[in-house]
């Protein structure tokens, strides 16, 4: 009895794979003009799945092997990859528009001016404390950055400050101090409101600490505040009291409970 085991696939040589290939599109081409213009589309894309089922029939059909000429009149070459650029990656397939290169550099390592290129693009230094809060203005917007080891770059707010606890949020670095324990750095700051009299704002922390707010005038006349703290935690905040803003000016108080997570995680270039 004869042996009907199919012999094993064998990869189809790239000569007769264009080959083939070829020899379906032309065959869709010409068909093309005595169907209607939604068939031309069905046949192109048919002809390419077949060049694959194809390849078991060339080779064992003898359909051609590694090496063997073309068929007589037949000169259909592969097409070369499209390898774009160097600098430029493949467009976006729904916009057609170029996307930009990657970055190789990982957030929170950069300057303030490189970290804010993702935040607010344009932003123009506005007010600094010392060498490591400073804030950054565009238009009716702006940021604050602070470097203390990772660069950490707030999201965005109004120069007209809003009266919640939006305003006054915090941003939170986590340094490993040993043992399960973190120094945590919390950074808050803005910007003083037009005709605010007697304008103050002070934070309670979960070791307790009572922080209040420094102050500093910009090249543009603006008074911007400012308040950082560091201290130690078992890395267990939701048992901490939470953090509380308050805040005075023109006679009135407010206090402000910021919850964990939403309101303690104000930084856009990086994680908390």
């Amino acid at each position: 009895m004869s042996d009907l085991t199919p012999p094993p696939d064998e990869p189809l040589p790239d000569r007769s794979r264009a080959r083939i290939r070829g020899e379906l599109l032309r065959a869709a081409q010409d068909g093309a003009t005595s169907r209607s213009r939604w068939v031309a589309p069905a046949v192109a894309a048919a002809a390419v799945v077949l060049v694959a089922g194809a390849g078991a029939w060339a080779v064992q059909g003898g359909g051609g092997t590694e090496g063997s000429p073309a068929a007589p009149g037949t000169s259909v070459a592969p097409s070369p990859p499209l390898i774009p650029e160097p600098g430029i990656t493949p467009p976006d397939i729904v916009t057609g528009t170029p996307n930009p290169p990657p970055s190789t550099q990982q957030a929170g390592r950069g300057d303030c001016e490189r970290e804010l290129r993702d935040v607010l693009p344009g932003a123009e230094l506005a007010a600094a404390f010392d060498d490591r809060t400073s804030f950054w203005v565009r238009g009716d917007q702006f940021v604050l950055c602070d470097v203390r080891g990772l660069t950490t770059v707030h999201r965005p707010l109004p120069m007209t400050p809003v009266e919640g606890v939006e305003t006054y949020r915090v941003s939170s670095k986590y340094v490993p101090a040993g043992r399960g324990a973190f120094d945590v750095v919390r950074v808050a700051g803005g910007v003083v409101p037009d005709g605010a009299m007697a304008y103050d704002v002070e934070y309670t922390f979960p070791d307790g600490r009572t922080v209040p707010a420094e102050t500093t005038t910009g090249e543009d006349g603006r008074t911007w505040w400012r308040v950082a703290h560091t201290y130690r935690s078992d890395g267990n905040e939701m048992k901490d009291p939470p953090i509380t803003a308050q805040v005075s000016y023109s006679g009135v108080r407010h206090t402000y409970r910021l919850d964990w997570g939403s309101d303690t995680c104000a930084q856009a270039n990086h994680g908390c």
